[in-house]
């Protein structure tokens, strides 16, 4: 389940880049799609289904967050 993922590992953290949030997403299991500063879309396998979840950003101008996620698409198996 990626929410486990998003609410354990990403969430739980700040980053100083996106670039480094990228490479977190990636390390999760995440592929970005779509990204600017105001949220990112990523796709992920869930259990065998093609999702894609949109993260909403914020933060500071030194720090990225992700404050919130809403699964926007999923393609079940």
């Amino acid at each position: 389940m990626y929410e486990q993922s998003l609410l354990c590992g990403i969430m739980n953290d700040w980053y100083g880049s996106m670039e480094d949030l990228f490479q977190d997403l990636k390390h999760y299991g995440f592929e970005v799609l779509e990204s600017n500063r105001e949220s990112i879309t990523v796709s992920c396998d869930d259990d065998g289904d093609y999702v894609q979840i949109e993260l909403a950003l914020g933060g500071t101008e030194r720090t990225i967050v992700v404050e919130d996620f809403e699964e926007i698409y999923r393609e079940e198996a």
